[in-house]
């Protein structure tokens, strides 16, 4: 993946010169490398049972003597097949234990590293996920089924509870600033260094935005597409400009309690893109720092 990127970035960050162009070969860059290298999971009409994460080798390795001892005992049903298949199923189900056992074990040492997957085995252990709705419709006084229509009812609600202001009318604010020019953040610029720093605080964890880049391919490839990506931050800067990409976000709808057809039981949450907020740290940052000087 590494030499891909290297190659395609090959004497192209520096002829980058609009915005849109630096983002386009930025974004394009990183979504080949993760179609070409790493490998895409297959869907089934029929879901494959899934292996149970705490299954390790001494599990598999006692399960396979369980089932051993079981066709020794059923060939020739003696007392001593008899009980060795008993002395293997008690084995057997000793290993299980302490396999699952010690999973959850680390699995909730790691909680506050990885807390998405401890929240997937613990989701993996209710009997069954529910789905977002049906919701209640009082225009219709009935329920709305269609997953199309439930999303635009959410959406709705969700553009609803926020408050429009009226642009027409804002006051204009006197001047805080009484400094000098020397002392005014007037202009932003992002360095190599900067972007490296923030990279490397990445969750590769997290989810990727629409744009489709993930967090830990940011982080594999930094030395890769760094210098890049502090172009494409200057240029935010100096155009005063972002892409459509860095405005839009996946909106997903997460139940609270009470009733799942009333939409207000449900909370947003907003899968907005990685490099979009890698860049709103680095702000972040400089504004601060510069106000604590």
């Amino acid at each position: 993946m590494r030499r891909l990127v290297k190659q395609k970035l090959k004497g192209t960050v520096t002829r980058a010169k609009s915005l849109k162009a630096a983002w386009k070969l930025f974004k394009d860059t990183i979504i080949e490398a993760q179609l070409k290298c790493i490998p895409q999971i297959k869907k089934h009409s029929k879901r494959p049972k899934k292996e149970s994460p705490w299954l390790n080798h001494h599990v598999k390795e006692a399960v396979r003597d369980k089932k051993v001892s079981f066709k020794k005992w059923k060939s020739n049903p003696s007392e001593i097949n008899r009980k060795e298949h008993k002395h293997c199923q008690i084995k057997c189900k000793n290993v299980i234990r302490k396999a699952k056992k010690d999973f959850e074990e680390q699995l909730a040492k790691n909680s506050k590293r990885n807390n998405k997957m401890f929240f997937k085995y613990i989701r993996s252990r209710k009997p069954a996920k529910k789905p977002v709705g049906p919701l209640d419709d009082r225009a219709i006084k009935g329920a709305i089924k269609d997953d199309k229509a439930i999303a635009e009812k959410l959406n709705d609600f969700f553009a609803s509870v926020f408050t429009a202001e009226d642009v027409g009318e804002i006051p204009e604010s006197a001047p805080s600033f009484v400094g000098d020019e020397s002392e005014e953040l007037s202009r932003i610029e992002v360095s190599l260094e900067e972007v490296l720093e923030q990279i490397e605080k990445l969750n590769v964890n997290k989810s990727p935005g629409l744009d489709g880049i993930h967090p830990r391919v940011l982080e594999e490839l930094k030395w890769e597409i760094a210098e890049l990506l502090s172009v494409v931050c200057n240029l935010f800067f100096k155009l005063v400009s972002v892409p459509s990409d860095l405005k839009v976000a996946n909106v997903t709808p997460i139940f609270k309690k009470g009733s799942r057809g009333d939409p207000g039981n449900y909370r947003p949450v907003s899968l907005t893109s990685v490099p979009g907020k890698l860049v709103e740290t680095i702000v972040k940052n400089k504004i601060v720092k510069h106000v604590e000087k």
